[in-house]
């Protein structure tokens, strides 16, 4: 499937915000369009910033004349991304704090995870940990960047759209059903070292 079809992450346009804030929309599966909800020459709608583009009785007359009615939306791409999942710390941490030491462990967790997904074996796994601790500890910001890099790419051959993902785990995040199962999860973690914590809805039993 083409990334310009791939709908994961996009919201119903009913429930996007009409503030001024420009966010990505679109038509279906057709190509996105950073758009805002405003006002010009009278008219409201969904529309482009008139800026930088056509001279403004031009622009008054395409914002009067033709209309785009956007049927999805999401955030920008990285705008604000980091400050969202920021927040949501809140509802999981307030009263018992994450740390640089678990965000890591769930980190690898995850990245373990993705490549499993996409087919790596555990023997595979075991031969690149072995690689990476042998070689020189890096810096964190560049090891950062390259992480990101890479993942973008992987979606890229993919045909996996990035954000798209983000976007749909983060909104799973912020339910008060997925908020309760991570704080009673997180609530057993203590003493396990890197692993996580175990669900207690599942019936499952400390290992």
């Amino acid at each position: 499937m083409s990334i310009r079809q791939d709908l994961s992450g996009w919201q119903d346009i009913r429930n996007a915000p009409k503030n001024g804030t420009f966010i990505l929309t679109r038509v279906g599966y057709y190509r996105p369009c950073v758009a805002h909800w405003a006002t010009y020459g009278g008219r409201t709608r969904w529309g482009s910033d008139p800026e930088g583009f056509m001279e403004e009785d031009h622009f008054l007359q395409y914002w009067l004349t033709i209309d785009y009615e956007p049927t999805h939306w999401m955030h920008l791409p990285d705008e604000g991304y980091q400050d969202r999942v920021e927040e949501a710390h809140y509802a999981l941490f307030h009263d018992d704090p994450t740390d640089v030491t678990e965000r890591r462990a769930r980190f690898f967790e995850e990245a373990n995870e993705t490549c499993q997904a996409f087919g790596m074996s555990r023997q595979e796994a075991h031969q690149l940990v072995d690689y990476t601790y042998d070689r020189p500890i890096g810096e964190p910001a560049k090891e950062v960047g390259a992480a990101m890099l890479t993942l973008t790419s992987l979606c890229v051959v993919a045909d996996l759209n990035l954000f798209g993902c983000a976007e749909a785990d983060l909104e799973k995040l912020q339910r008060p059903e997925t908020i309760a199962r991570i704080r009673a999860k997180r609530s057993t973690r203590h003493g396990r070292g890197p692993l996580p914590g175990f669900d207690p809805s599942t019936g499952g039993t400390r290992p």
